[in-house]
């Protein structure tokens, strides 16, 4: 199990971090628990202590619901703080990011994990 501490020592090891979808979901819905977790992430992005990248495609993950509910606040909400959250790196979907997960897929490998990691590595070879 993560705690605050084991959490606070990776990110001293990792300035750079891959966010995921459910991050920002567990943060913005504050989850029970993970919460916490989330809002020492957080908290250290804005601060400038770690940078961190994310997809375009979680944006688009994100922006689901409020959409399928026509909450026209929400969608706006979520937009505006997502596109300008300080130290925060929006990673383009592009060819390049898409054909490492269908290698992946090809060879049984689950899709939604492998896109991440794709994204991820992106970033890594940028930095």
């Amino acid at each position: 199990m993560v705690t605050i501490s084991s959490l606070d020592k990776f990110l001293k090891e990792h300035r750079n971090v891959f966010i995921d979808t459910s991050l920002f979901i567990y943060h913005v819905e504050k989850h029970p628990r993970y919460h916490i977790l989330c809002d020492k992430i957080f908290k250290d992005i804005e601060t400038g202590r770690i940078r961190a990248s994310t997809s375009t495609l979680s944006l688009l993950e994100i922006l689901l619901q409020p959409y399928r509910l026509k909450n026209e606040s929400l969608i706006f909400n979520f937009y505006s703080l997502l596109t300008t959250y300080p130290n925060l790196m929006w990673i383009d979907l592009t060819p390049n990011i898409i054909s490492k997960p269908l290698t992946q897929y090809r060879q049984h490998q689950p899709l939604p994990p492998a896109l991440p990691v794709s994204y991820a590595m992106t970033v890594s070879s940028k930095s």
